[in-house]
């Protein structure tokens, strides 16, 4: 209830409904989107965090995982990082 009231006021407040002299073609879409975007770039985050406990836990070192999982490579061209290559060798397949 309280996260829902707060996503309805930010969108009212940075969407320009609540301006003094605004109309509708004052109206900005990317203040009335923005709560989307939060939540996409949630996410992407939820997704390198896992990647990055994942290598952490198989024994790659901090600052390596850190890079391999904010990677914004593929899994075809991340396949021949260092830090996966360490972690899963041709003799784990």
């Amino acid at each position: 209830m309280g996260s829902a009231l707060v996503v309805i006021l930010y969108s009212v407040a940075h969407g320009g409904l609540i301006a003094g002299n605004s109309g509708a073609g004052e109206l900005s879409p990317y203040g009335v989107t923005a709560p989307a975007a939060v939540g996409a770039v949630n996410a992407v985050g939820k997704y390198v965090r896992r990647r990055r406990a994942e290598l952490q836990q198989r024994g790659v070192g901090r600052k390596s995982a850190k890079k391999t999982a904010c990677s914004n490579l593929g899994p075809w061209r991340l396949s021949q990082d260092p830090s996966i290559c360490q972690v899963l060798p041709r003799a784990f397949f």
